[in-house]
Formats: structure tokens, sequence, C-alpha cells
């Protein structure tokens, strides 16, 4: 967690004020704590086709897509292992995670 220690200390140094660091810090805590939650299957299902990271009824973690048109999940299979069961729950993968 060195790196969102750092990214955190870097955020909150934009804040003039005592007051205002320890805000900011709380803002970008619960932010992080939202952005790495598991959304459930049965409550939504991602838009578009974008990459994102899936877990199994196990707890295994992939990477995967969800195809709208079809409505069926797809997920990257590494050579040599067996089918990746049940998607259960997706995570967005976010492409500028610090800023």
């Amino acid at each position: 967690m060195k790196i969102l220690s750092e990214a955190l200390d870097k955020f909150i140094k934009r804040y003039p004020t005592e007051i205002e660091q320890r805000a900011a810090s709380q803002g970008f805590k619960a932010g992080f704590d939202f952005a790495v939650q598991w959304i459930d299957v049965e409550k939504e299902l991602p838009s578009d086709t974008s990459n994102v990271l899936v877990q199994n009824e196990n707890g295994q973690i992939r990477l995967g897509w969800y195809m709208v048109t079809f409505k069926r999940w797809v997920d990257i299979v590494p050579v040599g292992q067996k089918d990746f069961g049940k998607v259960t729950h997706w995570r967005p993968i976010y492409k500028n995670y610090f800023i």
C-alpha cells in the first residue's frame, strides 16, 4: 500500500490548511473505497465490452468482459486452465487510477 499512501500524500499537499487536508484525505479514502468495491452481477452489469475484473463463486479473479448483445460473460482463460465458472461480481479497471 506504499503507492496508495504516496498518492494520498501528493493529493493532500494541494490544500494549504490542515483542516482542508483532513477533509481531502477523507474524500480520497472514500473515493478509493468506492472504486475498489465489487459489483454484484445481480444488481448491475457493465454497459459496454470494456475489460473488467471478474470474480467467480470461489473468489477467483480474472480479466474478462460482458457481451451485452449475447448477455454472456467472457473471461480470459490462461492456456491449460479450466473454465472459470459462474461470474458473481465484477469491478471496472480504472486507467487513470492515481492523479
